[in-house]
């Protein structure tokens, strides 16, 4: 195992938002690259099927007895719901692929108010499932390949990979799951040294909102 005192990492990102790239060793196109995308996420017809995306969550301040609810709804052709619900007061913005309204109860307006086209404009862009790349010219987008550049690792928030980023050493300096953690029967543990390890199967997954639905004996 290579010893490493400073690591100092870098990316290599691509300057198109939202759009996975190939290394930049291999001459890319445009096209190539939302192929790559809508692979990833499914494939053309999968995309085409999805009518509608709903995304909920929620916000709880400890300590505090805050608690934020949110909720998203995207549906075909182009509308938008967005809902932000706080002490008992619901901010709501909405599109219908035309026009834009919200009401701002947290600003002392609850009655329903038209969206300015500057206001509405990130709704109607994030109104599209497929994304805005996807069939480009269609959608009267121009869609152009600008290639990779080398930044600091600082500077690489928001950017998109486009290659593999490989550190020099082994971080951290020692043998750790890839998982969260594992549940194993305690009494079946003892024993087990680091030079004499124990090997248990694996009998199932849990994932958030959905536990392990068998039991570990």
């Amino acid at each position: 195992m290579p010893s490493c005192r400073r690591a100092v990492g870098s990316s290599i990102a691509a300057l198109m938002i939202g759009i996975a790239a190939a290394p930049p060793a291999v001459a890319v196109t445009a096209e190539e690259i939302v192929a790559k995308n809508v692979e990833a996420r499914g494939g053309a017809a999968a995309l085409a099927a999805l009518q509608s995306l709903r995304r909920s969550g929620r916000l709880v301040l400890p300590g505090r007895s805050t608690l934020i609810t949110v909720s998203d709804l995207r549906e075909r052709p182009g509308r938008v719901r967005e809902e932000v619900t706080f002490q008992g007061l619901t901010q709501i913005r909405a599109f219908d692929g035309s026009k834009a309204w919200q009401v701002e109860p947290f600003q002392g307006r609850k009655d329903p108010a038209m969206m300015t086209d500057d206001d509405a404009k990130p709704m109607r862009l994030s109104a599209d499932l497929d994304g805005a790349w996807v069939d480009a010219k269609a959608k009267g987008h121009t869609l152009e390949y600008l290639g990779t550049e080398e930044v600091d690792l600082w500077q690489a928030a928001g950017r998109v990979l486009a290659g593999d980023v490989v550190a020099p050493c082994d971080v951290p300096g020692f043998d750790r799951a890839a998982m969260d953690g594992y549940a194993v029967g305690g009494s079946e543990t003892f024993g087990a040294e680091p030079y004499s390890p124990l090997d248990f199967e694996i009998v199932g997954d849990a994932y958030p909102a959905r536990p392990f639905a068998g039991k570990v004996e």
